[in-house]
């Protein structure tokens, strides 16, 4: 291996001498992967461990000072284990690029245990990366961008955007490589060679700048966060396919039902398009036939038949039915049969069938409510039970991915499928082995808490140790409601909806256009000017809020680097940034963090139990059903074990044998 890249190496030795000092007993990993055979069609089917085969394994680093490579191919994958062993024996220390998912593939291929690969991890460069306040300038990325697309068309590859977080990305900007990604076959062993070299010096040039921030041990802390991940992931969650078919078969009888009804209150619009339709079909052959009689100099008569023939044959197959999910036929029927105003509700100047102004409509008028209700189930039975059914079609469990350093403000996200965006009504879906049960808890008001606990807001705070409503006592302030706030729930529902619905985005800066935009998504019609009013009372409201998000925004603008609840650095170079994200980065990212640490040590305490789904402020674990009381008890500690003054954290929830708890 190590010949493959003599002359790459020299170069970065050269450049960045301090990484073979650094990451001594360090090595870099990398694989890749293909489809199985007949396995081609499934979408990303190389990044699937059910559907992949791992065609090369890679490792650079130094091992006693003395720089070390080794490649495993498709003979040789078998001495992976008795590999990993034997670096386990020796100390040695593991990096890669998101070597979460390297890991996964190498531990669900039974290539490596899971053991064996965790206590190997130690440093990964995307880690490292999330962590380190330096980013990619905008410029950079769009003329390097422009530069692969180059580069692709040169070489006849299809173009995928580089991302900031993405190693073909970061490794050029910080280390001054050349784009190789673009030039070079994935299955060829320099391919590998070199992502396992660039991996290896570019954690250490980030190791270093992270050091900088005084920041290395919180990069530590999220590797090992994430390989509290690993083992979510590897593991999955069990779907239970006998209720995913029966909800799908009720679905599909309230959809029909619903698409009944729709036709029915709209029948004559219906009809009115099947009947625009056939008549512009008629056009179409008639137009043809009077097209080839001019060129023939023969009468329109004489070739009609055979084009009338053409146009009937051609009718039978035509689909004449109103598409409800057709943007432009939806402005049809909505603006042009309806006389429904459709403009969209961030701009004026457009029109709109998305969700927000369908939503809008809905509170306004009864049958547009049908159309919502139709659209909903009509995605589900689409998108939301075939992507679980097809998740889970190996082995019968979902196996999601967890990402801890997508989200710019730190927010832990979820991917193929996204489980933290799973319906609540339908987490029944996802249920425990024989035996065993999901135990789930809540951290009830983490983010109204963590606001509290920063800007010391006395009201805010007083709400919250009080135990009254934070969304009820918006509603009061928005809406100007006499009622005592333990009554708004009950008389004010909808004003106490929008108050959840905008009350914390506005202490997070949200303006009066935010506002308009989501007031008016659920049916109300409040000007701009009134909105501006509003925004103003929540803020007066909480004025210690605002006074703290000011310093704060303060401290960003002047490139000062402070620390989220953890001692994660936060730092914005992109002033354009710092308005929306400034603040959502120390509050979302420190209750992310929070939550997924709590995890980790309540983990460590209890070896019996397994992760399953984190949600941003919540945490599912698998226990046996005779230590689900004891699992609860100790989470919770977990949970609410954190220093936050005179304020207190508190979970809610349970255990049951599905996840709707």
């Amino acid at each position: 291996m190590l010949n493959l890249i003599s002359e790459e190496f020299k170069e970065l030795t050269q450049n960045f001498p301090f990484a073979l000092e650094a990451l001594n007993n360090t090595l870099a990993v990398d694989i890749e992967t293909a489809p199985k055979d007949g396995m081609e069609q499934y979408e990303d089917a190389a990044l699937n461990p059910f559907t992949s085969q791992i065609t090369l394994v890679g490792f650079f680093g130094v091992l006693d000072g003395v720089p070390y490579g080794a490649q495993f191919d498709k003979n040789s994958l078998k001495d992976l284990g008795s590999f990993f062993l034997h670096l386990s024996e020796k100390g040695i220390k593991l990096t890669g690029h998101n070597a979460k998912f390297d890991l996964k593939m190498l531990i669900s291929h039974g290539h490596v245990n899971l053991e064996s690969a965790k206590n190997l991890w130690f440093y990964d460069s995307s880690i490292l990366a999330a962590v380190n306040t330096k980013r990619i300038p905008e410029f950079w990325l769009t003329s390097y961008e422009e530069k692969r697309r180059e580069l692709n068309k040169r070489y006849k590859l299809k173009h995928r955007q580089a991302k900031g977080g993405s190693l073909k990305t970061l490794a050029p900007y910080f280390l001054g490589v050349e784009a190789f990604w673009e030039t070079t076959n994935h299955s060829d062993p320099k391919y590998n060679a070199l992502d396992c070299l660039y991996t290896f010096f570019l954690t250490a040039e980030l190791l270093k700048q992270v050091e900088g921030l005084s920041a290395a041990s919180i990069a530590e802390d999220l590797v090992a966060r994430a390989k509290m991940l690993l083992i979510a992931e590897v593991g999955g969650i069990k779907l239970d396919m006998d209720t995913l078919r029966q909800v799908e078969a009720e679905d599909t009888r309230k959809r029909q039902q619903l698409t009944e009804t729709i036709e029915k209150q709209w029948h004559e619009h219906f009809e009115a398009f099947k009947a625009e339709r056939i008549h512009a079909l008629k056009l179409q052959y008639e137009s043809m036939a009077r097209i080839q009689a001019d060129k023939r100099d023969k009468p329109l008569s004489e070739l009609w038949p055979k084009y009338e023939a053409l146009y009937e044959k051609a009718l039978s197959k035509a689909d004449l039915s109103l598409n409800l999910n057709s943007p432009e036929q939806l402005k049809w029927l909505l603006k042009g049969k309806l006389g429904y105003d459709i403009t969209d509700l961030k701009d004026e100047h457009e029109e709109n069938t998305g969700k927000a102004v369908l939503e809008h409509l809905s509170a306004i008028h009864r049958d547009v409510a049908n159309l919502v209700a139709y659209r909903k189930t009509n995605k589900l039975l689409t998108s939301f039970y075939p992507t679980l059914a097809d998740a889970a079609q190996f082995d019968g469990r979902v196996h999601p991915s967890f990402n801890i350093t997508g989200a710019r403000t730190g927010r832990l996200s979820s991917s193929s499928p996204n489980v933290q965006q799973i319906p609540k009504g339908l987490r029944h879906l996802f249920i425990a082995e024989k035996g065993n049960v999901l135990v789930d808890l809540d951290m009830s008001m983490l983010e109204p808490i963590l606001i509290a606990y920063y800007s010391g807001d006395p009201l805010l705070t007083e709400l919250i140790n009080s135990g009254k409503s934070f969304h009820s006592y918006n509603a009061m302030v928005m809406f100007g409601l006499s009622c005592d706030i333990d009554d708004v729930a009950k008389l004010h529902k909808k004003e106490r909806q929008a108050a959840k619905l905008a009350g914390l985005s506005i202490l997070y800066g949200s303006g009066a256009r935010q506002l308009h935009f989501s007031l008016t998504g659920i049916g109300y019609k409040f000007s701009l000017t009134e909105c501006q009013e509003i925004v103003k009372r929540i803020r007066d409201t909480y004025k210690g809020v605002w006074d703290f998000k000011r310093e704060l925004d303060r401290i960003a603008e002047a490139g000062e680097v402070y620390y989220n609840y953890l001692g994660r650095p936060i730092k914005f170079d992109d002033k354009d940034e710092i308005y929306m994200k400034n603040f959502n980065g120390l509050i979302q990212g420190s209750g992310s963090d929070i939550v997924v640490q709590s995890a980790v040590d309540f983990l460590k305490a209890a070896p019996y139990a397994s992760p399953r789904i984190l949600v941003h402020d919540s945490i599912c674990v698998e226990v046996p059903e005779e230590r689900a009381e004891e699992a609860i008890k100790m989470l919770d500690y977990h949970m609410t074990k954190w220093d936050i003054g005179n304020l207190k954290f508190k979970t809610e929830g349970g255990y049951k044998k599905s996840w709707d708890i």
